[in-house]
């Protein structure tokens, strides 16, 4: 996450994974091969990577969580 400036949330946070400098919350998820992510909860931002089989990833999405909730499927 260094290359984000987070900050790894605590055990049980609910709804995010890490927080940013001014404390907004992150959800981060990973996409290998799927189209699709899933999530759950609530955050401030959304950050989603592509990771390729090298190990090398690149940001597919980092910006504000309620555009990706209110366009998914419930």
């Amino acid at each position: 996450m260094k290359a984000y400036a987070l900050e790894k949330a605590s055990a049980g946070s609910n709804g995010y994974d890490a927080k940013t400098a001014e404390g907004k919350t992150v959800q981060v998820k990973t996409n290998h091969a799927a189209s699709q992510i899933g999530f759950r909860g609530e955050a401030d931002l959304m950050l989603v990577l592509h990771v390729k089989e090298n190990g090398e990833w690149e940001e597919i999405y980092y910006g504000p969580f309620a555009p990706v909730r209110d366009g998914s499927r419930h």
